[in-house]
């Protein structure tokens, strides 16, 4: 009889103990798990705002850019310079310079409007 007594009594004295445990160190790791999960929803959801956002770029500047005919005036110039100063120009690959330079800028000038 007094086994079962006993057996009780280890009950609830587990029971208060868990519940003690758990305000005492449960709860603040509840509360870190719940922080970190809702940071990486916040991060998710900004990612999905910036591929959103940048869709949406993409197809306001591809709008925007298909009037502007550049690539003609741009050979038109290129043309219009005398043969030598052309080649030598090609020789040093000044038209992939400004090719890359160009597209960083481009690259640049979006980076610092829509990611950050």
């Amino acid at each position: 009889m007094f086994d079962f007594l006993a057996d009780i009594l280890d009950s609830i004295k587990y029971f208060f103990t868990y519940i003690v445990d758990f305000l005492t160190s449960g709860i603040f790791d509840l509360l870190i798990d719940f922080a970190l999960y809702l940071k990486d929803l916040l991060f998710l959801l900004w990612l999905k705002i910036a591929v959103y956002s940048v869709e949406n770029a993409t197809a306001f500047i591809s709008s925007f850019t298909s009037n502007i005919d550049l690539t003609s005036s741009i050979e038109s110039g290129w043309l219009s310079l005398p043969l030598e100063i052309r080649e030598f120009l090609a020789f040093f690959r000044i038209p992939e310079i400004l090719t890359m330079i160009f597209s960083a800028f481009v690259v640049r000038f979006f980076f610092k409007r829509f990611v950050s």
